[in-house]
């Protein structure tokens, strides 16, 4: 084996400068209760993270951390700018507040002016109270910028200026600084350092409670708005002269030292002997062999096949019906190849002669409904070189080119002729039509003979035997070998080597017989594709009495040859008879040239992953250089063979043969990785896989209800892929002994781009591309949804797999992801059962297909669906939804519309037992809303499944109450049963409406559906006032929530845990206003008019649904989980009254609260999973 280098974790200039950086303060072990460097993810690399809470924060995408020379993988930092981002640890064990020091690096990305206070690091003691500042007493721990100030503070009892330190810096969004606080409660001090400098001390009061959590960053108007990297938190307070000495180890790029991590070995490639199978135009051949010998003589076509040639040529293997037995009309075919062309003789034996089909007398009609013989023809492998020839007993002839039939072979010959019990077919196809020169005696093409007979019963024959599929299929390809003629049995050609090495090879051979003067031989060197590498001529030397011994030199300095053909020839170039070379090695495919442009390319692409210290990455980057040496080494063997005449050792070229097939192995390994994240998560376009990676360990598992759906994410991202690689993920069935059926339809794949977000990257849409194709490049990330819908699908485990598959290059192997599916012993609600209502608002006058997204709303629980007023009162003038002008006399409203417009979307409603609001403003007018009641009644809709958003201002004010007021007068006096709505925002009076307001006015007598802002009823103060006075009123009353932002609110408390708050309020439903523009085209770019909802727009109108939707879906099934946990306690206590079912009831009860406080996604997701396992096992008692 030759040489190999290992590539150093760190490259040489950082070595050098970590070598030279101050070494770090002494500290001990057992002295550091947190590290975290924030490098791979927000984990730290020391503490206690059990219950820790991600709210939208995450690690930064590229190399933008604090710029470490020794961050592994990278130097990435926490992102805690905008949209309300933290992450919360627990403070035990992590924070003694007794004594101790807090370290870290914060990159301001803040305004002086643009912001609130930046909380950077606070101590949390209330964990209900995380999104407030706890900033007085002694109980408080907070470092921040103050709002509209351009400085860093820490303090602790913020009311006393004793407790506050604080330090004046520059704006600057480029600037990192290292910040240190120390305190001892004993001594009565704390001490703030900015970049090893102290600013100055402070009074430290003893903490009167245990913080129960710390977070960095902080929710809502708190958040950071920073990048922070580096967190230590010791259980000592260090002397203002080890802060001094820490500051400059990580000015100088070194981290924190992390005790006692094991940092996981570079993968590498290991040698692995190839498998001695055909390989190129060879491997996509089956073991069946024909032979044309040659003839010198042109032929003439009678259809008699009664020349000399054609008694001398061997009859093809015989053809066979699909199950492998003969059929009952036998065929024999003969070929040869000439100068020219290619012969073909063929008798096809009939029993039934009387009923031969023969039709079609024109060329390229369907002769293959008739009785016909089909020849398919490959000559090389390539995407130009596959012919399709079919001919009848009229001589009429079917021909294409890669199946195209406009193609016609131009020299092409036929002659048939018909018998007592057979009929003959003669055909000539010269090599001019398949663009071939005459081939040589060793060279080979693929071949295919079929014969259909359309008798009764009809019989189809080939060879090679076609198991499955057309019979014009590329596919069940024998070998067609060109051999010498009759002339060759005057000549014996024998070589006393069987095989040959690389280098100079010294062959012995020795020829006899009737020998022509001038004799020489051709040696020709073919790839395993067919190709003809080199052709060299030597004359031989007379024969001495009637023999010629000969030692023939043939060199091999191309990898590739596959055999070597020798032929004896005459002294006017004819091959009298040839003899066969096999390649001596295990084949090195696909050449040590192209494997070398390969290595260079795969070296050219990885790009900025040479700068990551991942252990992936690294072993990536330590096969490349291996693997370059290797072929180096071995190019350098066989220059040094060749020029001294010798051949390079079978065991030399063994071993770069196994070399080159283990990185193969290795590569396909390592061309792209897949690991599992959170569907929940933004991510980055750049993530790094988990520090913990290995090769095909990721698995997918579910564990649901029926009728749910459930998501699982991973991350595709490229690595020895080249400049790009195109996937398909492809769900399968399930076929698994023992277990029951599963189809892949049950599964959707989504695609999660990263897209501009007015000028923030993020992931929202959930984009369902055709084919499931996704496309890596190396350090690109890609994001994939699986998503499991369990509907009309039986309890039980299944077991299937998805498939990620080249799109394209088929070379590359499949990779397979085990998926493990438990549906649990019950079913979640029908939509239009749900324990809870949900609705949506669209943005007014969005351009969307009402009716495609009532179906996405109703496949996710959503019963309430929307439709634009406007659709029924003028229209609209065009694509941008601008409203259509009203009539110039009569009523307000074109009459046609209310009985006619949008009759789809309301069958589909009607259908799918969907409910409607008629939003953004109905009518002026009773009759209006007469006509559009009975449209709706008369379709089979009742009162309860429509409801008119109108005759009051959305979000009304004081002001707004009397304008409608005698319309409202109207429609009440002849009003059956419509039901109206009304929204009500928190805005106080005097602008904003009290309760005392909408009842002098009457309207909660009118508006019998109130949708009232979630701000009021959540509100410890004022909520239970407002729910008690709609409810005592016999009202349906809705929280909802608005906001512009949509993509940038979080995704579990602003939406996953907004059905779980409506319930908890025992509230008739929820709802979202749902921003959108409809002022662009494009719903994807912002640049063209405001895009931002809980669905996007796709090119055809159809609404893309977001993960902001998906978390809303599944607040909604926690809710129908409790809904049902409640109904199976109730079922199981009265089968069973001393049944102890505790732990049950604490899930919907004790526990659901706590869940909703700590607002963690692992613990929603383990509430969830125990919710559905006590469903399944009470439904089986």
């Amino acid at each position: 084996m030759f040489k190999r280098t290992l590539l150093l974790l760190a490259a040489g200039a950082a070595s050098a400068i970590l070598a030279a950086a101050p070494d770090f303060a002494r500290v001990a072990q057992e002295d550091i209760l947190f590290l975290a460097h924030f490098n791979a993810d927000v984990t730290p690399e020391i503490g206690n993270a059990d219950g820790m809470v991600v709210n939208q924060a995450q690690i930064t995408a590229g190399a933008a951390g604090y710029p470490f020379a020794d961050s592994v993988p990278r130097p990435a930092a926490l992102d805690v700018c905008r949209g309300s981002k933290y992450v919360a640890f627990p403070a035990e064990r992590n924070f003694l507040p007794s004594c101790g020091t807090l370290q870290f690096m914060v990159k301001p990305q803040w305004r002086a002016g643009g912001y609130n206070h930046c909380v950077l690091f606070k101590l949390v003691f209330d964990s209900s109270k995380r999104d407030s500042l706890e900033w007085a007493g002694a109980n408080s721990f907070i470092v921040q910028k103050p709002a509209q100030q351009e400085c860093l503070t820490f303090f602790q009892n913020g009311n006393s200026d004793a407790g506050r330190i604080s330090k004046d810096i520059p704006l600057a969004d480029e600037t990192w600084y290292q910040i240190a606080v120390t305190w001892d409660a004993n001594a009565g001090q704390s001490a703030f350092y900015l970049n090893g400098d102290p600013v100055g001390t402070a009074k430290f009061l003893k903490m009167t409670a245990a913080p129960i959590e710390f977070t960095l960053g902080a929710p809502k108007t708190w958040n950071g708005q920073c990048l922070i990297d580096e967190v230590r938190i010791l259980r000592r307070a260090l002397t203002s002269a080890e802060i001094r000495q820490d500051a400059l180890a990580l000015a100088a790029g070194r981290e924190f030292p992390t005790p006692n991590v094991a940092v996981p070995e570079p993968p590498t490639y290991h040698p692995v002997p190839p498998e001695k199978v055909a390989t190129g135009f060879a491997a996509s051949m089956v073991d069946v062999n024909f032979t044309a010998p040659f003839t010198a003589r042109e032929l003439t076509l009678d259809g008699a096949l009664d020349e000399p040639e054609w008694a001398s040529a061997p009859v093809v293997p015989a053809l066979l019906k699909r199950n492998g037995k003969p059929p009952q009309a036998i065929t024999e075919v003969r070929m040869l190849h000439s100068p020219t062309g290619l012969y073909l003789g063929a008798i096809m034996h009939e029993p039934d002669m009387a009923n031969l089909v023969a039709l079609y007398d024109q060329r390229d009609l369907s002769i293959f409904n008739d009785d016909c013989l089909e020849i398919l023809l490959d000559t090389g492998g390539g995407k130009e070189t596959f012919y399709h020839f079919c001919v009848n007993a009229l001589g009429s002839l079917y021909d294409s080119k890669n199946g195209d039939k406009r193609w016609n072979g131009n020299g092409i010959k036929i002659s048939t002729s018909r018998h007592q019990d057979s009929w003959i077919i003669e055909m000539f196809i010269p090599y001019t039509d398949l663009k071939l020169p005459q081939p040589q005696i060793g060279e080979y093409c693929g071949l295919r003979v079929c014969r259909e007979r359309h008798h009764v019963p009809k019989e189809l024959s080939a060879a090679p035997t076609v198991k499955s599929g057309s019979y014009s299929q590329r596919a069940y390809l024998g070998k067609l070998h060109f051999t010498p003629g009759a002339e060759a049995k005057k000549v014996t050609l024998e070589l006393h080597d069987k095989s040959f090495q690389m280098g100079c090879n010294h062959v012995r051979l020795s020829v006899t017989g009737e020998l022509p003067a001038a004799l020489a031989i051709r040696t020709m060197l073919f790839d395993d594709s067919n190709l003809r590498l080199a052709t060299n001529d030597t004359v031989l030397p007379a024969p001495v009495e009637g023999k010629i011994a000969f030692t023939l030199p043939v060199t091999i300095a191309d990898d590739r040859t596959a055999r070597v053909v020798i032929g004896l020839t005459d002294g006017n170039g004819n091959v009298l008879t040839s003899a066969l070379l096999e390649r001596g090695f295990s084949s090195t495919a696909p050449g040590l040239a192209a494997m070398r442009d390969h290595i260079n390319e795969l070296q050219n692409t990885l790009g900025q992953l040479r700068n990551s210290k991942h252990h992936v990455h690294l072993g990536a980057i330590q096969a490349l250089t291996q693997i370059t040496e290797e072929i180096s080494a071995y190019e350098q063997a066989l220059q040094t063979a060749l020029s001294q005449k010798q051949i390079v050792p079978a065991a030399t070229t063994e071993a770069i043969a196994a070399n080159i097939n283990g990185f193969r192995v290795f590569q396909n390994s390592y061309r792209y990785l897949v690991w599992e994240t959170s569907p929940w998560e933004i991510g980055q376009p750049d993530a790094m896989p988990p520090m913990n990676y290995r090769h095909g360990d990721l698995s997918l598992r579910f564990r649901q209800a029926s009728n749910e759906r459930e998501p699982v994410c991973f991350i595709i991202s490229g690595l020895l892929c080249g400049p790009r690689l195109d996937l398909r993920v492809v769900p399968q069935s399930s076929l698994v002994k023992g277990k029951p059926f599963l189809s892949c339809d049950n599964f959707e794949i989504y695609f999660e781009p990263f897209v501009d977000h007015n000028g923030e990257k993020i992931t929202a849409p959930l984009v369902r591309a055709p084919g499931n194709i996704v496309t890596v490049t190396p350090g690109s990330s890609v994001r994939v949804w699986v998503m499991f819908n369990s509907r009309d699908v039986a309890p039980g485990d299944y077991a299937t797999e998805l498939t990620l598959k080249p799109l394209h290059d088929y070379t590359i192997p499949n990779r397979s992801i085990p998926v493990l599916a438990t549906v649990w012993n019950f079913t979640l609600p029908e939509t239009k059962d749900w324990p809870l209502d949900c609705f949506f608002w669209t943005g007014q006058m969005t351009p969307l297909d009402e009716t495609g997204l009532l179906r996405l709303l109703h496949a996710y629980h959503v019963k309430w669906t929307m439709t634009e007023s406007h659709h029924y009162k003028n229209g609209f003038v065009n694509d941008r939804r601008w409203i259509g002008p009203k009539p110039k006399e009569g009523p307000s409203y074109d009459r046609e519309r209310v009985l006619h417009a949008n009759q789809e979307f309301f069958e589909e409603a009607r259908r799918l037992d969907m409910k409607v609001v008629f939003a953004w403003g109905t009518a002026d007018d009773v009759e209006w809303h007469q006509t559009m009641a009975k449209r709706l009644l008369d379709m089979g809709f009742t009162y309860d499944d429509f409801i008119f958003h109108g005759t009051l201002r959305d979000e009304f004010s004081l002001q707004d109450i009397p304008k409608a007021a005698e319309l409202r007068q109207r429609i009440a006096a002849v009003n059956p049963g419509w039901r109206f709505m009304a929204t009500y925002l928190s805005t106080p009076p005097p602008s904003g409406a009290s309760l005392d307001d909408l009842t002098a006015a009457g309207l909660p007598e009118y508006f019998k559906v109130w949708s009232v802002i979630s701000g009021r009823l959540f509100n410890p103060k004022t909520g239970s006032e407002a729910i008690e006075y709609f409810k005592s009123r016999g009202c349906t009353l809705w929280a909802y929530r608005c906001n512009t932002n949509m993509q940038t609110l979080p995704v579990l408390t602003y939406y996953r845990l907004f059905p779980w708050l409506g319930y908890q309020k025992k509230l008739d439903g929820v709802a979202f206003w749902s921003s959108f523009s409809s002022k662009g085209d494009d719903g994807f770019d912002h640049r063209d008019g405001y895009d931002d909802g809980i669905t996007w727009r796709g090119l055809n109108k159809i609404p893309i649904p977001t993960k902001r939707l998906e978390a809303v879906r599944e607040g909604l099934e926690d809710v129908a989980y409790i809904h049902l946990l409640k109904q199976a306690i109730a079922t199981a206590r009265s089968k069973n009254p001393g049944q102890d079912l505790n732990a049950a009831e604490k899930l919907v009860g004790e526990r659901f609260e706590q869940v909703l406080t700590r607002e963690s996604q692992p613990e929603v997701d383990a509430w969830r999973r125990e919710v559905g396992e006590t469903i399944d096992r009470l439904s089986r008692e």
